[in-house]
């Protein structure tokens, strides 16, 4: 049970880690926004 709940962990930091190069790269900030906010949602879901 323990494999699964470092599995998820790990899953929802890469996500975070995603969002973050999102909010890097992209160019204004609606598409910033938007990166941030699926990468919340899905993110913190899966940890």
């Amino acid at each position: 049970m323990t494999i699964i709940g470092d599995v998820f962990i790990i899953a929802g930091a890469l996500v975070f880690v995603t969002a973050a190069l999102g909010i890097i790269r992209f160019p204004d900030a609606y598409t910033r926004i938007s990166s941030l906010g699926t990468a919340a949602g899905s993110g913190s879901s899966s940890s």
